[in-house]
């Protein structure tokens, strides 16, 4: 299954109990900062779960599969994300991660249960 915006702003809805609309335009606000801060050439950091940033490629010769004719592609500028170790350890271990030599729940509190509820529905 697929997590969608709307998972999580019903996460937000159901766990913190805003409205529907406040929470979908939270969520909206949140991933166009994300946007706008990779658009400005800055890497957005999220603690204990990882980070984005910019890498510039540089414009290489290609090929078209079909055809084997030579296509130039175009320099551009991609998104990398790299999880943090929390984010890798509760993917590969399940929902509990290590912090400091205590084990804890990933995201603490009443808002981890909504996600996880709200991403099944």
């Amino acid at each position: 299954m697929t997590t969608t915006r709307e998972h999580i702003a019903r996460a937000l809805h159901e766990g913190i109990g805003i409205s529907k609309d406040d929470a979908m335009d939270m969520v909206a606000a949140f991933f166009e900062e994300i946007g706008a801060s990779l658009q400005r050439g800055h890497t957005v950091k999220l603690a204990r779960f990882g980070a984005f940033r910019l890498r510039a490629k540089k414009s290489r010769p290609g090929r078209n599969p079909r055809t084997k004719e030579g296509v130039p592609i175009s320099a551009r500028r991609v998104v990398l994300f790299r999880a943090s170790n929390s984010l890798k350890a509760i993917v590969s271990q399940g929902h509990t991660a290590t912090h400091g030599g205590v084990r804890t729940a990933p995201y603490p509190g009443r808002l981890n249960a909504a996600v996880t509820e709200a991403s099944r529905n």
